[in-house]
């Protein structure tokens, strides 16, 4: 710990491309309702995009995709959610909190034992009484503060099979999700991992080799590298969701010093002979069949492993980009969204 903030490191070394957490979030939130509907493509559950979703008997708000997500969900939060949704339905940053305290409390044999749990969160906030129904209210409103200003939501880029153009792409639409562990990582415009969203679940990638006892980083809104998001669009959107402004050396760095680092990003010849094997045979857009992907994956691994101190050359931009459409087809893979052309092909 440092500054009593949480510090995740490396105990052993790792390489490129390594899954090192697989964590289903606690819970999760659709993207928000839009003119093009596209909320209503998303099961509230499970996040799984589906062209047969069915909605809750009560709000008509929340869709599921299966009986199975409609129970859980019913009996996890939106048992009482359901009398309010109209009200949070385009506010992640509100509705992710609620979701959370209502499982907690639904987690919880009795009021009592969440009125205990929640003086683990500043219980200077509020004065104490005998009263059990104040109590409770105030356990409640205390895990949701908590909530609120400490654990914002995780940005989830979902993967799609776009049905109409027979094309796998990244959602357009972002939701959101509650991550206990990944959602504790520092943040980086250049980090050593990357969270892939699998539905409601994140696994957790290596980007760069890390070594034992380095801190896990993790960009929660885009990489630097993501096109076509510029250095002012990744602080605005840090800011908006996260309430924080970046330091990292991609958002401090002057025109001198980008200069600098692009000199000192220039190849040796070994780096070059790497690169080029990859392309050796065929076409990189042929890289990208199924029975393929898995196969490329490793190679682009281990490029990105040769490339790593080279961050700001060309030829890293191209490996990295490789390496997200990669990871778009495999997430696509255990995903299995189905859409009907509602997004843009984004990033590639």
């Amino acid at each position: 710990m440092d500054s009593k903030f949480p510090k995740i490191v490396a105990k052993t070394d790792i390489k490129v491309g390594t899954v090192l957490a697989l964590e289903k979030a606690f819970v999760v939130s659709p993207c928000p309702f839009d003119d093009a509907g596209s909320n209503y493509t998303t099961c509230s559950y499970c996040l799984k995009m589906s062209l047969n979703l069915f909605p809750c008997e009560g709000c008509t708000l929340a869709l599921f995709c299966s009986k199975q997500c409609n129970e859980l969900c019913l009996k996890e939060y939106h048992n009482t959610e359901c009398h309010v949704a109209g009200f949070v339905k385009n506010r992640p940053d509100i509705q992710i909190p609620l979701r959370a305290a209502i499982k907690v409390r639904n987690m919880c044999k009795s009021w009592d034992e969440l009125v205990a749990l929640s003086n683990r969160y500043n219980k200077c906030f509020f004065p104490q009484s005998g009263d059990d129904k104040a109590k409770a209210i105030r356990a409640f409103a205390r895990i949701l503060i908590y909530l609120t200003i400490f654990s914002p939501p995780t940005y989830m880029i979902l993967p799609e099979s776009d049905t109409f153009d027979e094309i796998t792409k990244f959602s357009k639409h972002p939701s959101f999700g509650l991550f206990p562990f990944i959602g504790k990582l520092k943040h980086s415009c250049i980090p050593n991992t990357r969270a892939a969203a699998l539905n409601n679940t994140m696994a957790l990638v290596a980007l760069q080799p890390i070594k034992a006892g380095t801190e896990l980083t993790i960009t929660p809104v885009f990489h630097w590298l993501d096109c076509p998001q510029t250095k002012q669009d990744r602080q605005n959107r840090m800011l908006w969701f996260y309430r924080t402004v970046c330091s990292c050396v991609v958002c401090e760095a002057s025109p001198h010093d980008w200069a600098l680092m692009r000199q000192n990003s220039q190849l040796s010849v070994t780096q070059r002979r790497k690169h080029k094997m990859i392309f050796s045979n065929e076409s990189p857009e042929n890289f990208f069949e199924p029975n393929k992907t898995a196969g490329i994956y490793k190679k682009i691994c281990e490029c990105l492993e040769l490339l790593n101190d080279v961050p700001f050359s060309k030829e890293y931009a191209d490996m990295y980009r490789y390496f997200r459409k990669c990871l778009l087809y495999l997430q696509d893979y255990k995903s299995q969204n189905i859409v009907l052309d509602d997004s843009i092909d984004v990033y590639m």
